[in-house]
């Protein structure tokens, strides 16, 4: 289950449950999340835009002069404490081969799907590792 699925399934089982304070705060990260130009986000793009949530909030924290608040806490628990386990050379070479056309591998413009594939990868990856794919491919 992607993370963009367990913060909505977290979403409907607060509003059943009537966990009233909960609900709020994930109806605000589902609509963050909605906000994106896609609607099938993945685990990184998720995390990325709970960490703009994280920074916002601690600015508003800080300007009141809070340490902490629950809306802070939950966005907190959906980010990994360890960060991101970075994509493999190999894993970033598979996705590559079945989701970019082969026409544009062979081509001197290989490196225009640099974009398409950090989106999919999120965090997991770095331009200068898909380059080095690239690059081998």
């Amino acid at each position: 289950m992607s993370l963009q699925e367990e913060i909505g399934k977290d979403l409907q089982t607060a509003i059943q449950s009537r966990n009233i304070p909960k609900a709020n705060i994930l109806k605000v990260v589902v609509g963050e999340l909605q906000r994106a130009h896609d609607k099938n986000l993945t685990d990184g793009q998720v995390i990325a835009i709970l960490k703009k949530l994280v920074k916002d909030e601690q600015d508003v924290l800080k300007r009141l002069k809070h340490s902490n608040s629950e809306y802070l806490n939950m966005l907190l628990s959906y980010i990994p404490p360890t960060g991101i386990i970075e994509a493999t050379a190999e894993e970033i070479k598979e996705w590559i081969l079945a989701n970019v056309p082969q026409e544009t591998l062979t081509s001197k413009q290989k490196f225009s799907c640099t974009k398409t594939v950090l989106a999919h990868f999120g965090e997991r990856a770095t331009g200068v590792t898909i380059r080095r794919v690239l690059e081998s491919l």
